[in-house]
């Protein structure tokens, strides 16, 4: 069973932790897929994640090809990054096999490109409810030190 974890941010691999851990103690074997460029934290996850991250420069890759208005006009600029972005996340999707997916539950725009390219790769996704998670976490720790 090949599984892929979806954070649109760096920071996102620490709410993703749990999750890992159980994955590791399962051995299920997992990919980390992100989208964003490198940034100061980018040492600290791949020491501790390795091999397991995927990068997928959407925005640098392809930047000069998109916003040359010789090619695109100016009004299907944005429509094309996303359609780009989904066939290029889709073909991954299947290059891998992943058999599911799993997205966070923030509301990031990126969310319904992978959760649009996952629909058309025909692969499950689950959604990992870690805000609400953390959430009732709080809650929980409040109460307790109230009481």
């Amino acid at each position: 069973m090949k599984i892929a974890l979806y954070a649109h941010k760096w920071h996102y691999l620490d709410n993703y932790k749990p999750l890992i851990s159980q994955l590791n103690e399962r051995g299920i074997d997992f990919d980390i897929i992100l989208i964003t460029p490198r940034n100061d934290a980018y040492p600290r996850y791949k020491q501790e994640y390795g091999d397991k991250i995927i990068e997928l420069f959407y925005a640098k890759k392809w930047a000069n090809f998109f916003y040359q208005p010789r090619y695109i006009p100016i009004f299907l600029r944005n429509i094309s990054k996303v359609l780009f972005f989904k066939s290029t996340l889709k073909k991954l999707f299947l290059q891998k096999k992943y058999r599911s997916i799993i997205v966070s539950d923030d509301r990031a725009i990126m969310h319904c490109v992978v959760l649009a390219a996952a629909k058309s790769a025909r692969i499950k996704t689950i959604l990992y409810p870690v805000e609400t998670i953390l959430f009732v976490e709080d809650f929980l720790e409040d109460r307790l030190m109230i009481a």
